[in-house]
């Protein structure tokens, strides 16, 4: 999921998890990975909640602000990070 907080807001991963429970209270789920970035984050719930999720945050603020949740979209294989590096055949210079 894409949510529109970020370190910019101070919010931390102990922070997102009780958020995340209080919106989804009463229904027990996994939380996975969460993602900080500066002015948004990304986080993983089990599968099957997507309209939960979404219609339960739907409301909620954090520090006054409105919050926004959607499904994001997984990124695709083989961008970002360095997987795609790992396999690179370098020839060595002949050092004279």
């Amino acid at each position: 999921y894409f949510i529109n907080l970020g370190k910019d807001q101070k919010v931390n991963p102990k922070e997102m998890i009780t958020l995340i429970n209080q919106s989804l209270k009463g229904k027990k789920f996994s939380i996975g990975a969460i993602d900080l970035q500066k002015n948004f984050s990304f986080f993983e719930v089990e599968e099957g909640l997507e309209e939960l999720v979404i219609s339960r945050m739907r409301n909620s603020r954090f520090r006054g602000r409105k919050i926004n949740v959607e499904i994001a979209n997984p990124m695709p294989k083989g961008r970002g990070g360095k997987k795609g590096r790992k396999n690179r055949n370098f020839k060595k210079k002949k050092r004279r």
